[in-house]
């Protein structure tokens, strides 16, 4: 059976904060249009207070919109998403965070088993 892109998207929220819990409670929305600072971007995160928050850009096709989340996650899971070293905010350890969460979910298949 395939899954609906909302089903999709409510089973991904809940595998990222069940296997990569950040500490704090993170919002994400889905918005039309992202700018930062006079960028138009494809998602972006911060932390304000105790609590984190994550914007996608709505008319992403699937497949960018997971990648955004998981990027944007990385930033939250590292540091309280600001790990700025001479300039840098995608220095080597949100990288490595990166890449163990987008691996983690190639693997995870929405609880599916793989074939094989």
């Amino acid at each position: 059976m395939r899954l609906t892109v909302d089903q999709r998207w409510r089973k991904t929220l809940v595998w990222l904060r069940r296997s990569f819990p950040v500490g704090f409670p993170v919002s994400v929305r889905r918005e039309t249009k992202i700018v930062v600072e006079g960028d138009v971007c494809d998602g972006v995160s911060w932390k304000q207070g105790k609590k984190g928050h994550i914007r996608l850009r709505r008319s992403q096709c699937w497949g960018l919109t997971v990648d955004t989340l998981l990027h944007e996650w990385a930033h939250l899971a590292t540091h309280d998403g600001h790990e700025y070293r001479n300039g840098e905010i995608h220095g080597g350890e949100w990288g490595l965070m990166y890449a163990k969460i987008y691996r983690a979910y190639i693997e995870w298949n929405y609880g599916r088993k793989q074939r094989g």
